[in-house]
């Protein structure tokens, strides 16, 4: 997106994630522009791609295995016809008070202006936060009651949010200790991380995560097996991962953070 609010994609195409209304999708290699004016946007796998426009309306277009697109329509992947409801051009989902999306590796979560958070897609390891596995959601579904959520992110394993108050809550795998429950158990609706209301910013990985507080500090806790958690451990037969937070060196003035597939 730039900053008057276009919006550009390129690169894979296979399944109509770069929106460009094509009957038979084509790779772009150099930036194609998408009408319209857009806010936010993110890419998810294995090909959709969901954006908010400046009007608080919210848009996917892409793959559809596990109704990702939110259009109540979709098949579960494996098995036939799991492509259905894949669109190669933005389609809109209801309601018009959307400002935050996140992908993760089979559907979405998102929040509104009212502070409300929903999730839509894959859901067997309850990443959707509707207490329980149901193996898919191909529409928006509130995540409980609370109304006061600030953020949320979609990582590989686990879904992560932020509230009002500072506290930090997820759901979804647990197996690598992802959750930040000090144990590595899954959970299907939203669980507290510790009691710290200090929480600032966070950003959810591949069954890792990282996160600071307000005084600064630098948190990770989940899977090692690369040392993405920067503990200065080496992988071990346990990964060496952390089932909850733990603080990262001794420094203060962190404010920027970022974690990907092995690495932060």
């Amino acid at each position: 997106i730039k900053t008057d609010g276009t919006l550009w994609v390129w690169g894979s195409n296979g399944n109509g994630q770069l929106g460009l209304n094509q009957s038979t999708p084509t790779q772009r290699s150099s930036p194609t522009q998408i009408p319209g004016s857009w806010s936010t946007l993110t890419c998810g796998s294995p090909g959709a791609t969901a954006a908010i426009k400046t009007d608080g309306t919210l848009w996917t277009w892409g793959y559809n295995f596990y109704g990702q697109l939110g259009q109540n329509v979709g098949v579960p992947w494996p098995g036939p016809n799991h492509n259905l409801g894949t669109k190669s051009s933005p389609t809109q989902v209801p309601g018009t008070t959307w400002d935050i999306v996140s992908a993760g590796p089979s559907g979405f979560v998102a929040h509104k202006t009212d502070g409300t958070i929903w999730g839509w897609g894959g859901n067997v390891s309850g990443n959707l936060g509707q207490n329980n596995t149901t193996q898919y959601f191909s529409s928006p579904t509130q995540i409980g009651t609370d109304t006061d959520w600030s953020t949320l992110e979609q990582g590989k394993g686990n879904t992560t949010a932020l509230k009002t108050d500072g506290s930090l809550w997820s759901w979804g795998y647990g197996q690598d200790g992802g959750g930040g429950q000090n144990n590595v158990t899954a959970y299907s609706s939203p669980m507290q991380i510790g009691t710290d209301t200090t929480w600032s910013t966070f950003s959810a990985g591949y069954y890792a995560n990282i996160a600071t507080k307000t005084d600064g500090t630098l948190w990770t806790w989940g899977i090692n097996g690369t040392g993405e958690l920067g503990l200065n451990q080496n992988a071990s037969p346990a990964n060496a991962g952390k089932s909850s937070p733990t603080q990262v060196g001794t420094d203060t003035t962190w404010d920027t953070i970022a974690s990907s597939t092995y690495n932060s």
